[in-house]
């Protein structure tokens, strides 16, 4: 198993080869062992522009809608996220959800050039998960001044997918952690290069 940057991936396997993500949130680029708790990482597009909006009744939150309960109040759709995490990210703590947001993860991830502290909320709308990074504001002076990564929403949160990227029928919040983790890999590629590396990831599944 061997961590390398993205910088390395691009050089030396290309840009459509699998790749994983271990429990720390560093990437790799060969596949660990069963047992590691390395996530596969899955297809995703880095993106820009203006944040997401949760919407307050998105008509899928199956049976509890009608009692205008979030669909995370039916303990059977939040535990398969609660368990990819704990599978995947240990080090993450879980969250309860309240009034103003729903079930949260907070946790590290290091990109292997910076560790950086995150935040994951489920969004009601059952849509990709809202991400911030707490440490750290994204982006770098320069002689122009500060300035953003081209694949951050306006408000600074890393875009680290296309909305329509996520299916809530099968991606887990640990998926979208995944995802983070790419995204600060290539994000601190950029910090050092000035060059964003890879605009996503899609693997060529006839490889």
């Amino acid at each position: 198993m061997k961590h390398m940057t993205i910088a390395d991936l691009l050089t030396h396997h290309g840009h459509k080869k699998p790749r994983w993500v271990d429990v720390d949130g560093r990437m790799l680029f060969s596949a660990p062992a069963a047992t590691s708790g390395a996530l596969a990482l899955k297809p995703h597009t880095f993106h820009s522009g203006e944040d997401p909006v949760d919407s307050p009744d998105p008509g899928v939150a199956r049976s509890l809608t009608a009692a205008n309960l979030p669909w995370w109040s039916n303990p059977d759709d939040l535990e398969p996220h609660r368990a990819a995490m704990a599978a995947h990210f240990p080090g993450f703590t879980y969250f309860e959800p309240d009034e103003d947001r729903g079930p949260a993860w907070i946790g590290v991830l290091d990109s292997g050039r910076g560790r950086f502290r995150i935040g994951v909320v489920l969004r009601r709308d059952r849509g990709l998960p809202f991400v911030t990074v707490l440490n750290t504001k994204i982006g770098k002076n320069t002689r122009y001044g500060w300035t953003s990564p081209s694949h951050a929403y306006i408000s600074g949160n890393p875009c680290i997918a296309d909305q329509d990227d996520w299916n809530p029928d099968e991606d887990m919040v640990a998926t979208a952690v995944a995802w983070t983790a790419h995204w600060l890999a290539a994000y601190t590629e950029w910090r050092i290069t000035n060059r964003w590396p890879i605009e996503g990831f899609h693997p060529n599944v006839a490889a």
